[in-house]
């Protein structure tokens, strides 16, 4: 990859048939290969009133707050998020501080850059641990209840967005 270096060359998986477009992308830690995948759109039928359903709205104090259609709830606390986001700040500031007393290039400032990337990561890993143990919360308590459709709050430009996609019907 790059100027003057070999192609890099990816084995395909076995379960991709199509064309679909791939991407590397570097996360902090290492490679990864994201992959495009369409989904068929055809037209549903629409929920019955005995199917089991729940809606989930995201968020930033709450990370997830589901209700179903039989009244039972669930709020999932984003506080541990932002607690940590918090932290890290602090940190970065405390980091800064130390690197504006240092020589730019010397062996300090280095060592401190280190140091700070070093935390950003850890932040960004616990943020991801938070973030997967609260969907997993949202889909062991939809699978406890027997949930069969799951709706997503969506923000206003994605709204925009389905609305412009989803073809209405006039009766």
């Amino acid at each position: 990859m790059g100027r003057g270096r070999p192609s890099l060359i990816v084995p395909k998986p076995a379960w991709l048939t199509e064309k679909r477009a791939c991407t590397i992308v570097w996360n902090g830690v290492h490679q990864e290969l994201h992959i495009c995948i369409a989904h068929d759109t055809k037209e549903r039928p629409l929920l019955e009133s005995t199917y089991k359903h729940a809606t989930v709205d995201l968020g930033q104090i709450h990370q997830a707050a589901v209700v179903t259609n039989t009244g039972e709830a669930l709020a999932v606390s984003g506080r541990g998020i932002r607690s940590l986001k918090r932290l890290h700040s602090k940190q970065l500031g405390a980091i800064q501080k130390k690197r504006s007393r240092c020589q730019k290039g010397s062996r300090r400032w280095r060592k401190l850059g280190r140091t700070r990337a070093k935390r950003t990561l850890r932040c960004k890993r616990q943020v991801r641990d938070l973030r997967h143990k609260g969907t997993r919360q949202v889909g062991d308590f939809c699978k406890e209840r027997g949930i069969e459709a799951l709706f997503l709050s969506a923000t206003r430009t994605a709204c925009a967005a389905t609305a412009a996609a989803v073809p209405t019907t006039s009766a």
